[in-house]
């Protein structure tokens, strides 16, 4: 599991390759290790294939950059990865993370449900991903709505 993010912020040397640098690392020693499962957090503005981007998640991608200008880049080189890796992946697409958010745990394969998702609910989805088949080679939406 991966929950590292880029630095918020402007001020730092990190590049979007630096990422997908490690991510590499991670699949290699993942092979050597014989470990299949991988499962990572990235954002609602991460673009997975050709999919349209609704007029929130434009919104979204515009904040993203506005507060960590190399997110976006860093988790689209990472899905590229993952998607053509032999590992049985999920990147599970958040909106802002929050130490509590009331409502329950929504996922959608196509949309995001909300501007929120509590910390909780996503430890607990992670966590069901990497004992389960839920979710392999899929990027789903996540939100606490």
């Amino acid at each position: 599991m991966s929950a590292i993010g880029a630095p918020k912020g402007r001020k730092h040397n990190v590049k979007a390759q630096d990422f997908e640098t490690a991510l590499r690392g991670v699949l290699q020693g993942m092979a050597e290790n014989n470990i299949t499962r991988f499962v990572n957090v990235s954002s609602v503005a991460t673009r997975y294939g050709g999919e349209r981007y609704s007029l929130f998640r434009r919104f979204m991608r515009l904040v993203a950059h506005g507060m960590a200008p190399i997110m976006t880049p860093s988790q689209e080189l990472e899905l590229a990865l993952l998607r053509g890796s032999d590992v049985r992946w999920t990147s599970i697409r958040v909106p802002r993370i929050m130490d509590t958010a009331k409502g329950d745990l929504k996922i959608d394969p196509d949309n995001c449900a909300g501007m929120y998702i509590s910390r909780a609910h996503l430890a607990n989805l992670m966590l069901d991903c990497v004992t389960s088949d839920a979710w392999v080679q899929k990027a789903p939406f996540v939100a606490t709505s």
